[in-house]
């Protein structure tokens, strides 16, 4: 999978590498600034098409559908090309670790992977939520959902509300970080109201681990919240705290099993862990950041 600033370099490098980069639908988030834009549009070597736009090489054609485009596109007798070998997968299989070792995000991302089905839907925030979840496997696209963009953080609560109400039978999986829930959490008082069910899983690492990772300081660091307990205060739900893998397992298990309650996870990470994503990420936009500065 291409993720812009999040990729991998061998995938970077094979987009950059391509005759004609081809967009059908794609918005460009502040994750997508890569390496193979650049080179292409300025050789006119980009189609990318839109429910705005249709833009070839260098002409930008708004009366033309994108419905009808890419139905034209389908139907067009293209030539035929040899197909260049893919990157490799890097993904390993998951292997569980002792009970009592500490969370991890590897063990909490490998274990919650198992227990995604047709009945569940992903809500990833921004930041190390959604990035240590691009190795999730759902089996619909309406299965995961997420901003991207790092400017809408506390997407995720608001959003199960809503995805809860769109399809009710669905049951939401809210990923998201301590500094995001801190913002909008208090929003699954509306979700009881509703007698809505979903599972939050708070990423309680302390603070901004993005910002971290880009330019430490101590405005990166929260205030605590004891997350679990925002069940007593709206009237409702049940709260796990989590520190080993073996409380990960049995929070899960128990909050995929009762679908009448709001379960919310407050699972206790290191500071320091971060997933493979995110480190890729974050020193690319810290290269950014000091090139600006000097």
């Amino acid at each position: 999978m291409y993720g812009g600033l999040v990729g991998r370099d061998e995938i970077l490098d094979f987009v950059d590498q391509a005759d004609c980069l081809l967009m059908l639908g794609t918005v460009l988030t502040d994750v997508e600034d890569v390496r193979a834009h650049p080179t292409l549009l300025a050789v006119g070597g980009t189609i990318h098409a839109t429910a705005d736009a249709i833009t070839i090489q260098h002409h930008r054609y708004d009366s033309v559908r994108f419905e009808d485009f890419v139905k034209a596109l389908a139907a067009s007798p293209l030539p035929s090309f040899p197909n260049l070998p893919l990157p490799a997968d890097d993904r390993v299989s998951f292997e569980a670790p002792e009970p009592n070792t500490p969370v991890t995000l590897k063990s909490l991302f490998g274990y919650l992977d198992g227990l995604l089905s047709e009945k569940t839907i992903v809500i990833a925030d921004v930041g190390e939520c959604l990035l240590a979840a691009v190795d999730l496997h759902v089996r619909k696209s309406a299965e995961f959902l997420s901003p991207a963009y790092y400017t809408s953080m506390g997407f995720s609560v608001p959003a199960a509300l809503g995805a809860a109400c769109a399809d009710p039978s669905l049951r939401p999986i809210v990923l998201v970080g301590d500094g995001a829930f801190q913002m909008t959490g208090t929003e699954l008082s509306t979700c009881l109201r509703n007698r809505q069910a979903p599972i939050v899983v708070i990423l309680n690492n302390r603070g901004y681990s993005t910002e971290r990772e880009i330019l430490d300081g101590p405005f990166n660091d929260l205030h605590e919240w004891q997350y679990e307990k925002i069940c007593d205060l709206i009237g409702g739900g049940v709260g796990h705290q989590v520190r080993s893998y073996g409380e990960l397992v049995q929070a899960l298990n128990a909050s995929i099993s009762d679908v009448h309650n709001i379960h919310v996870l407050n699972v206790l990470l290191d500071p320091e862990d971060r997933s493979t994503a995110m480190v890729r990420l974050a020193h690319r936009l810290a290269k950014q950041v000091s090139r600006k500065e000097s």
